[in-house]
Order: C-alpha cells, then structure tokens, then sequence
C-alpha cells in the first residue's frame, strides 16, 4: 500500500469508526487523471459534476465521487 492509499484509508476508517459515517465523498478536478484512476482503483464513483469560473473566465471541471463505507 502507497503513502497516499495509506492515508485515504486511515481517514475513511476514522470517518468510519469515529463519526459513523457510511459514506465517503471527494473531490477530483478533471485533469488530474491519476488521481481518477487511483479513486476509481479504491472503488469512488462519480456522482455529480461542478464547473467552476476560475478568476481570469477559464472553466474549471470537479468531478464529485463517493464511496460506501459499509
């Protein structure tokens, strides 16, 4: 397991089992294409999709992801 896997996996255990949580939710920017994959590897599904107006008028896409916890 990679730092990253590692990290991801401790914070949705403590979101688990500290909170109570069932769901885990993100957010990854469309160019940011190793990150979908590595989400995706974990078992995130996309949801929903923002686009955002950055400062100087370019779009930005965020693909929102969830994964249950149960």
């Amino acid at each position: 397991m990679g730092v990253a896997q590692k990290l991801l996996q401790t914070m949705m255990d403590i979101a688990k089992e500290k909170y109570g949580l069932t769901r885990f939710f993100l957010s990854c920017h469309n160019t940011n294409s190793r990150g979908l994959v590595f989400y995706h590897k974990l078992g995130f599904v996309p949801y929903d999709v923002r686009i955002t107006t950055l400062d100087d008028d370019r779009k930005m896409i965020t693909i929102q992801m969830m994964l249950n916890l149960v």
